[in-house]
């Protein structure tokens, strides 16, 4: 599977997101007029309570000060999807980012649903 925009690899993020930050912000953004997308995956424990907010905002900080032009994020884990992949009716509101816009799970495909599940597998 190939890399979505200047994200890693799918499973090639081994160090965190604070290193897929530090490694896009090596790209000089400015070259390539506002295409330069990072797609960032979180676990839900990593922005939970006062420090998970400390932790996005310090995340968020470490972003704007780059050349990037765009952070699209999303928060999830891999038992929620799968979950909601077998009980959809459950999960009506459950919304993702998908090329820069929120999108209802239930309204993509399963192959596409799949690719989120493994992504959110491999998040450290």
């Amino acid at each position: 599977e190939l890399s979505k925009n200047i994200s890693s690899t799918m499973g090639q993020n081994r160090e965190g997101s604070t290193a897929a930050i530090r490694s896009a912000l090596k790209i000089d953004a400015t070259q390539f007029a506002g295409d330069a997308c990072l797609d960032l995956g979180l676990l839900p424990s990593a922005v939970r309570g006062n420090d998970g907010l400390e932790a996005m905002y310090a995340t968020l900080k470490t972003f704007m000060n780059g050349t990037t032009h765009a952070l699209h994020i999303n928060v999830f884990d891999a038992d929620t999807l799968k979950d909601a992949q077998k009980n959809p009716q459950k999960y009506k509101d459950l919304q993702i980012r998908v090329c820069g816009w929120n999108v209802l799970w239930n309204n993509i495909e399963k192959s596409e649903q799949d690719g989120f599940i493994r992504q959110a597998e491999s998040l450290v």
